[in-house]
């Protein structure tokens, strides 16, 4: 008995899930999505969303993510002149190119990005003038300072 009432719970929960991501899919607010679908609040709807979209194919998530790209582009086209003259329109307009860029994965991590370094194994005594005085821990002024011969 317990076993059909958690399918039951499993599948109205799945159903509430798809409803929120074909809502949200049509242009609905988190807000109206949370309220139509019975969530406690814009966060959970979110949440569902997120889950639904996670466990569609790849070819329906990426469709849902052309179209909010494609939702996106139309607003920044429609802010965009405006944002030359108006700070708040402009604001909004770097908000929804950050949304843009976060959903098309534009953003670099720290461990994408590489950090070209140069590893000395030697330094010929030469290239630090006399020798003795580079072994008694004394570097030439010039050298210090950047001018090498």
């Amino acid at each position: 008995m317990s076993k059909q009432r958690t399918s039951i719970r499993d599948i109205n929960g799945r159903e509430r899930m798809n409803l929120a991501l074909s809502l949200r899919k049509a242009g609905a607010t988190l807000d109206s999505i949370a309220l139509q679908c019975g969530y406690g609040s814009r966060s959970s709807a979110h949440k569902a969303i997120r889950r639904a979209m996670a466990e569609l194919p790849r070819e329906n998530a990426e469709e849902l993510r052309e179209l909010e790209v494609m939702r996106l582009d139309e607003l920044l086209l429609s802010y965009w002149q405006r944002a030359k003259k108006d700070i708040n329109a402009a604001h909004l307009v770097l908000k929804i190119a950050e949304q843009r860029a976060k959903l098309l994965g534009l953003f670099a991590t720290p461990e994408s990005i590489e950090t070209p370094y140069i590893i000395v194994q030697e330094i010929p005594y030469h290239y630090f003038g006399d020798q003795k005085s580079v072994q008694n821990g004394h570097i030439p002024e010039e050298v210090s300072h950047g001018a090498v011969d």
